[in-house]
């Protein structure tokens, strides 16, 4: 998990998905096509997210273009 930088247009995804806009503190780590990112509120949901990823053995496209094909 990454802290938002001040020019960085991140909004909250899970208030998003509630219907309201909500800037983001911060975003989930490295590159990908679907950013996550939480406000003060859902960073435990970040966290979680984030585990689950780990857990799951995702690979990024950056992985399995680096890994993948071995």
């Amino acid at each position: 998990m990454k802290k938002v930088k001040i020019n960085e247009p991140y909004n909250c995804t899970w208030c998003k998905e509630a219907g309201q806009k909500v800037a983001a503190c911060f975003r989930k780590s490295g590159l990908g096509g679907l950013s996550k990112a939480a406000c003060e509120n859902h960073v435990e949901d970040l966290r979680a997210y984030e585990k689950k990823m780990r857990d799951d053995s995702h690979m990024t496209e950056a992985d399995y273009q680096t890994w993948g094909r071995l």
